[in-house]
Parts: structure tokens; sequence; C-alpha cells
């Protein structure tokens, strides 16, 4: 489930009864006056603000969007005991979007909360609740050691690059497996390698290399963040290099899945021109995506070629940044891939 893109939805909640002069100058919490009291809670996380959201991730925070800017807003947080949490939130630019997340930036997971939004005279509640996501793993996070996730690259939520993430995401067709190599009190270690499936038995092994992603932040179990420097992905003839890989993601209280991973990297596009039938010129999907408003960047590692005079060529500005997320990561029964 996505909440990337706010809805402007018909307004549900208008001050009623009252008027400009009625409720006078409105200060908000900057200092500004507000003077008009005509503002409406358009959205909430893109949805009607009267919908009930399930399931929504411990760490992702909510958006609330009104239909005018700078409404003097109050927020209290309550939980399904009545329980008073701390809230906060944050403006955009234009003071029409107020990210929410509680003060230590993680909503209590497997729990019903109620946000009580006041502006304007008026004070909706609006009920969501959130998944099972971040309780507890079940037992000690030794037992994770061994364990094999499944990442596929090919069918993640791209949110970079804006409109042809997901194009580019179908160049990476072979999915990653990430097995746990041991844990440390904060710290995790993966490997990783991507996966064929044998077609006769159906069981999963690596090919090519292993990746290492030692020393993870494992300090907010069972959240997780791991990062390697680079992985070499093949596709047909050419090999695609990804930079500065970094992945994070929430382990399942009974280790069965990772949830909500995200990933990150800056992919050189220098080789995937002929994919695309632009040619071989390592600037040709650059010159592509720039014409249609995306900028690549320099790589983060020189090109290892050399001119006559010994010294390595200047990098390449192909690089472009690829972001995405996966819902669910499956634990693979019975696969092993540390070596």
């Amino acid at each position: 489930m996505k909440y990337s893109l706010l809805l402007i939805l018909p307004a549900l909640f208008a001050c009623k009864g009252e008027s400009k002069a009625d409720l006078g100058d409105i200060p908000d919490d900057s200092g500004t006056v507000v003077e008009d009291c005509d503002t409406t809670l358009e959205a909430f996380s893109g949805m009607p603000p009267t919908s009930s959201p399930n399931d929504w991730f411990y760490r992702q925070a909510h958006i609330l969007t009104f239909s005018d800017s700078n409404p003097n807003l109050t927020l209290t947080l309550t939980d399904s005991a009545g329980n008073v949490e701390e809230v906060d939130h944050v403006w955009d630019d234009a003071r029409l979007n107020a990210t929410v997340l509680p003060l230590d930036g993680e909503w209590t997971p497997g729990e019903t909360h109620t946000l009580t939004v006041g502006f304007c005279g008026n004070t909706p509640s609006i009920e969501f609740s959130t998944s099972d996501y971040g309780m507890p793993l079940d037992s000690d996070s030794s037992d994770l050691v061994g364990k094999t996730y499944f990442i596929n690259l090919s069918t993640a939520d791209y949110t970079e690059p804006p409109g042809v993430g997901s194009m580019l995401g179908l160049f990476l067709d072979m999915p990653l497996l990430l097995g746990v190599a041991s844990v440390e009190a904060d710290i995790i270690n993966f490997e990783a390698g991507l996966g064929e499936q044998h077609p006769t038995t159906g069981e999963w092994s690596t090919i090519g290399e292993h990746w290492i992603f030692d020393g993870a932040d494992f300090s907010g179990s069972p959240y997780f963040s791991a990062a390697t420097p680079l992985l070499d992905i093949p596709y047909g003839s050419v090999t695609i290099p990804v930079h500065d890989f970094a992945i994070t993601g929430t382990f399942a209280a009974d280790m069965s899945a990772i949830g909500f991973a995200t990933f990150t990297g800056l992919g050189d596009t220098s080789t995937m021109g002929p994919l695309l039938n632009l040619g071989s010129d390592p600037f040709a999907l650059c010159e592509f995506l720039g014409d249609q408003g995306i900028p690549c960047a320099d790589c983060p590692e020189p090109n290892s070629d050399s001119d006559d005079d010994g010294v390595a060529d200047e990098t390449l500005q192909t690089c472009i940044r690829l972001t995405g997320e996966i819902t669910s990561a499956d634990q693979l029964l019975g696969v092993n891939i540390i070596e």
C-alpha cells in the first residue's frame, strides 16, 4: 500500500455556523495572523479524513492537507486505551501540508490511534491502525542468522527517478537474496547475491559474486539500515553498476519477512543505451532522461580506463538515483546463502 501521492479531495470539514467576523483573527504557531477561517481539511495521507487507514507502517509519517495555508494547528494523539502520546508536525514551504509523526519518530505498532486535529474552531478526529511491523522479535535476534529474504528489485515501487524508475527497474530483473550472516548486539551483518531458481526443483541459489553489508545498524531492532559500496548487476550482455546501495527494513516479529524494505543507490546508465535502442554512447540514456527533465549526476567512482599518459579519465556524469520500496520481502524457507 502506497501513500506517496496526496489526492485533493472534496472538503469534508468546514467551519460551521461561524464567519470570519465571528472568530476574529487567528494567530498561527509562527506568529503570523490567519484571518480566514474557511479552511478545510482536504486529505489525510491522500485519503478522505473520514476514512480509517489500516496497517500503517510504524515509521511512516502522516500528512494533513488543508485547503488554505497556515491554519493555526493543534494536534492530540491518543491510543486505544485513551493514553495521550506526544506528536509533532512540520509544515511544507507552502504551509498547506503538515507532516505528522510522534516525537520519537515512531507510531506504536499494532495499535489503533486517534489523531484529533484542531484548526479554525474545528476538532475532527481521525482513527487509524498501525501494522504489527515494529513489534519486538518473538525470540532472540541470533535466530535471524542463516535466514534469507527475497528482495524483488524488478517489481518494487520506484519513486526515483520520477516517472521512469519502474522502467529502469525492469533491467534489475534478478532478485536480491539477502542473508543474515551474524548479529552482534546493535550490529547486524548481511551477505547478498543475485538469486536464481532451478527450473525443475524450484530450489533457490545465488549466482556470481556476493556482496557484503557489514556493520549495519540494528540499534532500532527490529528495524535495520545497511549499505554496501557497489553492486554490479548483469543484464543480458551488459553490467549495470549500482553505487552506494543502501537498504532499510523491519523484520516481522516472527522473522518470516522484512516489511517496508526501502532501497536506494546510484545506477550507472553508461552501459544501458543499447538496452533501450538508444545506441552505445555512454551518455545516450542521460540525454534521454534530460529531455524528461531528469538530470544525471557524477558517479561516485572514476572511470577505470586510463589515457595514454596514465591518468584516469574523469568521472562520467551518467549516474541516476534509483529509489524503491517493497511492502513485504518474504523469507525463503530452507535457503541459506551464507558462504
